[in-house]
């Protein structure tokens, strides 16, 4: 016997009866469908907000792999007309679909599962706990230091070839030890480690006991994986020096103006150029260095206004860092400049800067040789950078040494031909942070007295 689909053994008559209900009364069509629709309605919010049976477990979130993603869109749902079952069919049970999960940003992530760590180390690049509350707004005018170490350089004759670790009192800014090569007479290939940086500034000063127009260059300042690697090359008027050297390298900091290698620079002349500083008054602290493969030198030649002159001794590249009024990189760190006439020369306040519980004193020792006592700077692993600020050269003599209050740095100047002489220069101090624990000393500066004769 064939059913016809939806009426299974439904009378004509009734068929009928229904026909002709639906044709004399189309509105009454429009309020059953009505009502039917509220009913499924009501239905479907009672299924969706029931709640989920005893003994009824969460399905765990899929692995996670690589980074996330949102998911992609599923494509539209499809309605199947309600057909009822035949005859004798078991009713189906109402089951109860799982809401979607979350993707994208409302997602939260499963654990990864991480290479293992030996115990006791820390793995590589985890971040430390953060000692900040997060809920505390950010200080507007709060100002971040800027990444910077140094290293004091020594000894200068290491076997050539031979990557060697510089002791821990001449350095600070980096997670491991600075390490140096000396690859050729005078040239020292020194890698320091987490700086990597494509604006850092490299800067040096030659420390030999000499009366000789010494100095050196920065060869090449590049990153190298998470590392940055100097070259430095020395020399004694142009012939390669195996010497003990100072080496600087920073970010530029907020209150510190960089002038990298390659900013645009005025040649005047032969070896001859000037650059604009910006704002400037002129009584700030210029640390030259020449940048290249040639063996030159090169200082400042003063700043008035807002230029800055730089005197080489041929065309050469080079950087400059210039600080007004604030330390060279470092809260404690300090510059001096000098003034009056040679052989009286005296340290100038108004081109100076020190720290907290600082002062300066300037001791002539002989021709061409000063001792400058930079008083309320802790001596321990402290650095010096010197140079000529008018004429000739200045290097610094020897590595920082500590004083009853402070410490002493020893600076020797020649003339351009060579010969030691008395003249203007400036000198800049670095030093570690200051440790929250850490007293300084207030200011003792030692009368100079008279001038040595010479």
């Amino acid at each position: 016997m064939t059913r016809r689909a939806g009426f299974p053994g439904a009378g004509s008559a009734r068929v009928g009866a229904l026909v002709r209900a639906v044709r004399e009364n189309p509105a009454l069509v429009r309020v059953a469908a009505g009502a039917v629709a509220l009913v499924v309605a009501a239905v479907v919010a009672v299924v969706v907000t029931r709640p989920d049976p005893p003994g009824a477990v969460a399905l765990p979130d899929p692995p996670v792999v690589g980074t996330y993603a949102p998911a992609p869109d599923l494509p539209p749902a499809t309605t199947t007309p309600d057909v009822p079952p035949p005859p004798g069919a078991v009713p189906a049970t109402p089951t109860t679909t799982p809401a979607p999960r979350p993707t994208g940003a409302d997602r939260v992530p499963s654990p990864v599962a991480l290479p293992r760590t030996p115990p006791g180390s820390t793995p590589v690049g985890t971040p430390p706990p953060s000692t900040t509350d997060p809920t505390t707004p950010k200080d507007p005018t709060a100002k971040e230091s800027a990444k910077w170490a140094y290293a004091r350089v020594e000894p200068a004759t290491t076997p050539l070839g031979v990557e060697t670790d510089l002791g821990a009192e001449g350095q600070w800014g980096t997670p491991q030890p600075i390490t140096v090569t000396r690859q050729d007479v005078g040239v020292y290939r020194l890698r320091v480690p987490g700086h990597a940086s494509d604006t850092s500034v490299a800067h040096t000063t030659a420390t030999a006991d000499r009366a000789r127009p010494v100095g050196c260059v920065v060869r090449e300042n590049r990153p190298v994986g998470s590392d940055q690697v100097v070259v430095v090359a020395c020399h004694d008027d142009g012939t390669p020096l195996d010497t003990r050297f100072t080496l600087v390298l920073a970010d530029p900091g907020e209150d510190v103006v960089v002038l990298r290698p390659d900013a645009p620079v005025r040649r005047l002349g032969p070896g001859l150029y000037e650059a604009d500083l910006g704002t400037s008054s002129g009584v700030g602290h210029a640390q030259v260095t020449p940048y290249g493969p040639d063996l030159v030198r090169c200082r400042s030649g003063g700043v008035t206004g807002s230029v800055l002159r730089v005197r080489c001794t041929a065309d050469a590249r080079w950087a400059a860092t210039y600080v007004e009024g604030v330390a060279p990189e470092v809260p404690v760190g300090a510059y001096a400049q000098t003034t009056g006439s040679a052989p009286d020369l005296r340290i100038d306040p108004a081109r100076s800067h020190h720290g907290p519980g600082g002062a300066f004193a300037l001791h002539r020792l002989g021709p061409g040789r000063s001792r400058v006592l930079v008083e309320g700077v802790d001596p321990s692993g402290a650095a010096a950078l010197s140079g000529a600020t008018a004429t000739g050269s200045c290097h610094t003599a020897g590595f920082p040494e500590p004083a009853p209050t402070g410490l002493w740095v020893d600076v020797q100047c020649v003339d351009d031909a060579g010969r030691a002489a008395d003249l203007h220069f400036g000198i800049a101090v670095y030093r570690r942070p200051v440790d929250p624990a850490e007293r300084l000393d207030p200011p003792r500066p030692p009368d100079p007295g008279p001038a040595q004769p010479g």
